[in-house]
C-alpha cells in the first residue's frame, strides 16, 4: 500500500505517467490480499489510493476515463469508510470526490 502511495507522488512530478501506471499495478496486486472482507479498512484505502492515481492520469492526460474510475473507486472507499465510522477517511474522501466531480466536463 505504502509503494503505490509512493509510486503516485512520485509519479505526480514526472513529466510522463509511467510511475503513475506502476502505482495502479501496486495497488491492484495488494488488493490481492487486502480484500473487502478480511481486511476492509485496507481495501477501503487502497481503493482512495487508486482514485487518487486515476485523477492524477487524468490530470496529465486529460482522458476522462481517468475521472470515471476515480469517482468509482473513491466511492466504494467512502462506503467502507462510512461503514466503519472512519469519520476522517470519510471527509477526505467526500472532499475528493467534490473535486472530482467538479472537474468532470
Amino acid at each position: 500500500m505504502n509503494l503505490g502511495d509512493a509510486l503516485r507522488s512520485l509519479g505526480e512530478c514526472e513529466a510522463g505517467t509511467t510511475l503513475l501506471e506502476q502505482a495502479l499495478i501496486t495497488c491492484d496486486a495488494a488488493l490481492l490480499f487486502f480484500t473487502r472482507d478480511s481486511y476492509p479498512m485496507p481495501w477501503a484505502q487502497l481503493h482512495h489510493n487508486r482514485g487518487i492515481v486515476h485523477k492524477a492520469l487524468f490530470q496529465k492526460t486529460a482522458d476522462t476515463a481517468h475521472l470515471d474510475r476515480a469517482a468509482t473507486d473513491i466511492r466504494a472507499a467512502l462506503t467502507v469508510f462510512d461503514q466503519n465510522g472512519a469519520s476522517f477517511y470519510v471527509g477526505m474522501a467526500e472532499e475528493d470526490l467534490a473535486h472530482i466531480t467538479s472537474r468532470r466536463p
